[in-house]
């Protein structure tokens, strides 16, 4: 049964209150079953082998429902690679906490996710049925001994060759705050004459031993990481930058926090198919992924040649610029006809055949010299009126 109450308060002065919003209170017996919580909780990871689940309920639950409604099973296996293996278990149900714990019937694997699922077929002890199912995973501690592959919900994928630590442990991916960055990016842009950009992606990766102590200590061997970019049309231009960053100049970055500096691993390499870049670290620490906007003019070109008004062209467009060009047109006895700037980073820039004052220039053939921060590119115009 649901009751319905409102509340007057009074003070010391005897004054009394307005009448509060109605609120509504749900009896025991009218109280559905529904998990409330579950240990370990969703998505954690370093969980022991021998971790017992423990899931509580919002009533006391049948047992042999029990049985029957809720799974675990192998997800993952230790080299990230799809797994699906059901795990057997024993269930005891205090009616005290209204608590659920299920006990795996052997020890679990290290470096495995698990699933677990409690489904609408466990039900209360008087029959009825959960509100909804429920589902969550967690990941426990790798093994020291072993080779691990450890993959983040972002896509970024950790490679740990055996007796890289000296415990058994877990890593914590997370991002970094975009203030730790700020320095160390300012830095690295104004170096390097505005060539290279924030980071793409970014992440801090520390290594915690079973009992969840952070551990500083070197790696005896690098760990090798790989994070994914984007580029969906295959330009080898990342998707979305502004000025465009080239795929091909990405590399791995390693923040040295004392210096608040970065610095580029020199094992990067990118593999264009999978769309990864990959590099081994010595150590953990925060990594960006960090390109070069375009500066080189190997491709740029200008159409179309000739220019022809009377064929109805209107402009000359100068396409696959660098992210910065200047422009120079000149006469072909070197007199500058028009400077032009093209730093929108779009990569086009239209010119229509008019010089510094405005005027329309005239027929005849015109030399055009393009110039970024890194390469310069001269080419050949004509205008026939």
């Amino acid at each position: 049964m649901t009751y319905y109450f409102a509340i007057k308060t009074r003070d010391s002065s005897g004054n009394v209150s307005g009448l509060s919003n109605a609120a509504s209170y749900l009896t025991g017996k009218d109280v559905l079953p529904a998990v409330l919580s579950f240990n370990p909780a969703a998505d954690q990871i370093g969980v022991g082998v021998s971790t017992v689940i423990g899931v509580k309920f919002t009533k006391s639950m049948s047992t042999a429902s029990l049985n029957l409604g809720f799974s675990m099973r192998a997800i993952f296996d230790k080299d990230a690679q799809a797994i699906s293996s059901a795990v057997g278990w024993m269930v005891l149900f205090s009616t005290v906490d209204k608590t659920a714990s299920f006990t795996p019937v052997s020890t679990l694997a290290k470096n495995y996710t698990y699933e677990l699922t409690v489904t609408t077929d466990c039900r209360d002890m008087g029959g009825v049925a959960m509100v909804s199912s429920a589902s969550w995973r967690f990941t426990t501690l790798f093994d020291r001994t072993l080779a691990n592959t450890i993959r983040s919900d972002q896509g970024i994928t950790l490679r740990i060759p055996a007796d890289t630590f000296g415990f058994d442990g877990y890593i914590a991916t997370s991002t970094p705050p975009p203030g730790l960055l700020q320095t160390a990016t300012q830095k690295l842009i104004s170096n390097s004459g505005d060539a290279y950009r924030n980071p793409l992606n970014s992440i801090d990766l520390k290594a915690y031993e079973a009992g969840g102590n952070l551990q500083m200590a070197s790696l005896s061997k690098p760990v090798i990481i790989s994070l994914p970019y984007t580029d969906v049309n295959e330009d080898g231009i990342i998707d979305g930058t502004n000025p465009p960053v080239l795929a091909e100049t990405l590399g791995l970055w390693l923040l040295d926090e004392m210096a608040l500096s970065w610095v580029r691993l020199p094992s990067s390499a990118v593999d264009n198919s999978a769309k990864l870049l990959t590099a081994s670290a010595p150590h953990f620490s925060v990594f960006g992924l960090i390109g070069q906007a375009q500066t080189s003019l190997s491709d740029a070109h200008a159409f179309p040649v000739p220019f022809r008004p009377s064929q109805g062209h209107s402009k000359i467009t100068f396409t696959d610029l660098a992210q910065s060009t200047n422009i120079r047109i000149f006469t072909v006895s070197g007199e500058l006809v028009a400077e032009l700037n093209a730093t929108d980073g779009s990569g086009r820039f239209d010119w229509y055949a008019r010089n510094n004052s405005g005027r329309e220039v005239s027929s005849g053939v015109y030399y055009f010299v393009l110039k970024s921060k890194t390469d310069t590119k001269v080419g050949q115009l004509i205008v026939i009126r």
